[in-house]
């Protein structure tokens, strides 16, 4: 669909402001993707966690501790940089009204 939009000539800000990992980094891009999508979210969105990173690695075959290793160290920074992005951005939220005396930020 963005695609489509900028073959349009129309501006797309979400595909002017894509990464573009290393060709050497996209396994690592890759898995970051698929490990955010059962990410849990209460009030907040939580980090993921290291079992979920460790199921990855069996359900992919990536057995190397030394491969294992630096995959949750990239992961860890990949989700600390996107934590830090998803909370400014629900800082940036408007506020509602509860009950007529305070308010309170949006789940």
């Amino acid at each position: 669909m963005l695609l489509q939009r900028a073959a349009r000539g129309a501006r797309t800000p979400a595909l002017e402001q894509r990464v573009e990992p290393w060709p050497s980094l996209r396994w690592v891009w890759k898995a970051f993707h698929v490990l955010h999508a059962g990410r849990v979210v209460q009030w907040a969105p939580h980090p993921i966690p290291l079992t979920e990173i460790e199921a990855y690695c069996r359900l992919h075959g990536i057995e190397e501790p030394e491969t294992r290793a630096e995959l949750v160290r990239l992961i860890r920074v990949l989700d600390a940089a996107w934590l830090r992005w998803a909370e400014a951005q629900r800082a940036r939220e408007p506020t509602r009204a509860t009950d007529g005396k305070r308010k309170v930020r949006r789940p």
